[in-house]
């Protein structure tokens, strides 16, 4: 299924008739981001993670600033078809409009998904309105090690949803930890993106309609065809060099399968779901024909039994 068929309004009339929306941003995250969190990535597992490091490579800035910036805008393009296809009317604040969705629910944890979706848009404002900071860097010309940085941000840029999502003294969102100097932003920021609209389509998808938001990824990733979000976030997650983020994913994962579990369908469409049934590693499902856990000590597998005839 494609972008127009998505946003293709059949008429049933005797001559052929269409109308169509145009919310065009939702097929960013089809087919440009995930080409930017390859390219993103590609620069981020040649980091150095066991030093300190005070702005990420430019490569990684700018596909990862840009994947982040265009999937975020597909979140906002998934709220206007949403609200098109049942007939109201937005507000200008997209989390809420998300929110009111789900303000049927009973229990609904709406601070925790406020949270998630004001940082992933404050990210976004770092990016797209150009958060600008000082920094005075000292360091040694012979092997470059850091003497001294200071970073000061001006105070002009950000709103009040800065204010209250930013941990200022650490420059990180202080519920997904996203940084939000902007020579800082790359892979990781990307990652927690799209992990969050993941989440989010697997809340709507219970609880509203599937393909409430949506996409079709239509991705080969070792010489494997990949359908879905969880899928590519698994095959990202399986790679990733850095064992502080790893533990940041696995904390994230266990916090927001708790507030969020109940309200989402069980299995692996989703990344907070696609965990081994055995002993619960991340990332059980890495396509549709291939399962098994990541985790050494268990290596618990699921596959087809071929017959012979």
């Amino acid at each position: 299924m494609n972008l127009v068929s998505y946003n293709r309004i059949d008429m049933e009339e005797e001559t052929q008739k269409e109308k169509y929306i145009t919310p065009i941003a939702i097929g960013f995250l089809t087919t440009i981001v995930p080409d930017f969190l390859s390219e993103a990535f590609s620069a981020y597992k040649k980091r150095d993670f066991t030093t300190d490091y005070w702005q990420v490579s430019n490569w990684e800035q700018w596909y990862g600033g840009a994947g982040v910036a265009l999937a975020v805008s597909a979140i906002e393009a998934n709220r206007n078809r949403l609200y098109y296809m049942k007939d109201m009317s937005v507000s200008q604040n997209v989390c809420r409009d998300i929110l009111d969705m789900f303000s049927h629910l009973s229990n609904f944890p709406t601070d925790v998904l406020t949270s998630l979706i004001g940082e992933i848009f404050t990210i976004r404002d770092v990016i797209l309105h150009s958060h600008i900071y000082e920094i005075n860097a000292e360091f040694t010309r012979t092997d470059w090690k850091m003497i001294e940085l200071k970073r000061t941000k001006l105070q002009e840029y950000g709103d009040k949803k800065f204010k209250d999502l930013v941990d200022t003294d650490k420059l990180k969102t202080k519920l997904l930890g996203m940084n939000v100097l902007p020579t800082n932003i790359g892979f990781e920021e990307l990652f927690l993106v799209l992990f969050v609209f993941d989440l989010i389509v697997g809340i709507l998808d219970k609880n509203i309609e599937r393909v409430s938001f949506t996409y079709h990824l239509h991705q080969k990733l070792n010489n494997e065809w990949i359908h879905s979000l969880s899928e590519l976030l698994t095959f990202y997650y399986d790679q990733i060099p850095s064992n502080s983020f790893k533990s940041r994913i696995n904390m994230l994962v266990g916090k927001l399968t708790i507030a969020f579990g109940t309200y989402m369908e069980y299995g692996p469409p989703y990344f907070i779901k696609n965990i081994c049934p055995k002993c619960h590693t991340i990332g059980f499902r890495k396509n549709r024909s291939v399962s098994h856990c990541s985790n050494s000590a268990c290596n618990f597998k699921l596959g087809i039994i071929k017959m012979d005839h």
